[in-house]
């Protein structure tokens, strides 16, 4: 009997569809395509929703969930508004029971976590044990890491029970009778009893493989042990103090990277030729026929093509030239496109160095990138589709990190072409959402939402009061745009637009120490006075809108 194509099949290299042997297994294309697993199902969404296909590229079952995950012991992990659960290979749930989230069934139980705390579950939801833990995981050899409510870590047999007594600051799952754990000196390996079998203590230590195991010593030297803890041959000594920051021996390796920095606007331009080119989708090209198809001078379409080969967007094969997993999300078509980004950086980068240092200078008013397009359609559909792109990358899990429950209606703040209430909207059937924005981003909503009665957009300057009210008022990627002072002014409309006892969700990306995201924050400050923020920061900001935590 011939295997079925599935078994066959891995994921495309845009995550969008199966192949076998390079070939789609269907026709459908998904916003995220996740492995078959037994029975022949695998876990699709399109952005809105979730569910499993079969070979066919077909729904397997009539329902649809806000997320889906692969079948294993042909029970699967699914999301929807009420919370996570395991569902059968035809769509019903395993139980009735509700969950913070699951994990996979692994040898007849999974991990789940509820109010915090974590343990695990049998197939018809019944809870293994009475005990929750801070963590636990999988069972490997009929064993499971957890975390004790004081921090130490322990093993669990499979009826719950702990399978030895000691107690360690860090585990791992047996792997050939043998687990990785930590206590106050370092990481070693221990028996099936809990017990240290050398006295050795490692900077880390990785598990067994046919008595031998990679560890780095506490010096830094990396090396392979036996089981004893002996040392069988060093893979690579204890390597010399790093050099302070910006310290190198090499003069000319700082000349090449320093150059390399002031020339990297080749690459923007570069791939902002491409998206005008429209080229990507003139993949495959053959050497004969590139010139033409691309409408270049023969030499120049031989000049370009290498440029592209360089940024590895596109790959010669013999004497065709293809696009690369990279190059794809260039195609205009793609879920992720980022083709219109390209000609929009391409633009700031042409405005020029002068306005960029007076910015940084603080010489008038913050700029306004969106009021300085309002008036050129391209330039507005440019922008709006690259700022799609990004939150359809971004914000896949914001529905679920959100906590939506009770919430009726919501205002999404400069929410533009609406992917992130599309994404909230199908995942909480309950909820309305008002899209805040300026006119000509809202005339993109309405193309994009197709008339959905639950998403409704409402003209407005973000800095003018919104008279409107709502439960919650999301800001997703809008404080980081303005100075302090502007910032402080949405976040007082934000407030003034909340029932009693309303909610703030602020979705930004957080500075975690000095130096991280200057770039970004650098380009921010030229095109709205804005900034990426560190924590302290957003709560100064909230607290000065009288902003309760």
């Amino acid at each position: 009997m011939n295997e079925p194509a599935w078994r066959q099949s891995r994921v495309a290299a845009d995550g969008t569809h199966h192949v076998v042997g390079g070939r789609p297994l269907y026709e459908a294309r998904f916003l995220r395509a996740l492995s078959f697993h037994e029975p022949g199902l695998a876990a699709v969404c399109d952005g809105r929703a979730a569910w499993h296909i079969d070979g066919h590229g077909r729904p397997a079952y009539p329902r649809v969930f806000m997320e889906t995950f692969g079948f294993y012991e042909n029970l699967a992990a699914v999301r929807n508004e009420n919370g996570w659960f395991h569902i059968r290979c035809d769509g019903t749930p395993a139980y009735a029971e509700t969950h913070d989230w699951c994990g996979n069934f692994q040898g007849g139980r999974a991990v789940v976590r509820r109010d915090g705390g974590y343990f695990h579950l049998l197939p018809d939801g019944r809870a293994l044990y009475e005990t929750v833990f801070l963590y636990a995981g999988d069972f490997r050899e009929r064993r499971a890491v957890v975390r004790l409510d004081g921090g130490a870590c322990a093993h669990i047999n499979e009826d719950g029970g702990f399978a030895h007594p000691h107690r360690y600051r860090d585990l791992g799952v047996y792997h050939k009778g043998l687990a990785c754990a930590r206590d106050a000196g370092g990481w070693m390996h221990i028996n099936a009893g809990g017990v240290a079998v050398y006295e050795r203590r490692f900077a880390r230590a990785e598990p067994f493989y046919n008595g031998c195991a990679l560890v780095k010593t506490l010096d830094g030297t990396v090396e392979i042990i036996d089981e004893r803890g002996r040392r069988i041959h060093a893979v690579m000594e204890s390597p010399p103090a790093p050099p302070e920051r910006g310290e190198s021996k090499n003069r000319g390796d700082l000349f090449q990277s320093l150059s390399a920095d002031l020339a990297a606007y080749w690459k923007t331009y570069t791939l902002a030729v491409m998206a005008r080119l429209a080229a990507a989708d003139k993949f495959p090209l053959r050497d004969e026929e590139a010139a033409g198809i691309l409408g270049l001078p023969a030499e120049n379409a031989k000049v370009f093509l290498r440029a592209l080969a360089e940024l590895d967007v596109v790959r010669r094969n013999g004497d065709e030239w293809r696009l690369t997993a990279k190059g794809e999300f260039m195609r205009p078509g793609h879920p992720l496109s980022l083709s219109a980004a390209a000609p929009v950086w391409s633009a700031f980068a042409e405005a020029g160095a002068g306005r960029w240092l007076d910015a940084l200078q603080g010489e008038g008013d913050a700029a306004d990138v969106f009021s300085a397009i309002a008036g050129q359609p391209q330039k507005v559909a440019a922008m709006h589709r690259m700022l799609a792109a990004y939150a359809k990358h971004d914000y896949a899990a914001l529905p679920a990190a959100l906590p939506l429950a009770g919430i009726g209606r919501l205002i999404d703040a400069g929410g533009g072409s609406g992917v992130a209430a599309r994404l909230i909207a199908g995942a909480n059937q309950a909820i309305n959402i008002v899209v805040l924005d300026r006119p000509e981003a809202l005339a993109l909503l309405e193309k994009e939402t197709g008339g959905e009665s639950r998403i409704s957009g409402h003209r407005c300057d973000i800095f003018s009061p919104w008279r409107l009210t709502a439960d919650a008022v999301m800001l997703a990627r809008v404080l980081h745009d303005w100075n302090d002072r502007c910032a402080a002014a949405i976040l007082n409309n934000a407030r003034a637009a909340l029932q009693p006892g309303g909610k703030l969700f602020i979705v930004e990306r957080v500075r975690q120490h000095g130096e991280e995201h200057g770039l970004c924050s650098f380009h921010l400050l030229t095109v709205g006075g804005g900034r990426e923020r560190a924590q302290d920061e957003y709560r100064n900001l909230m607290e000065s809108a009288s902003f309760a935590f």
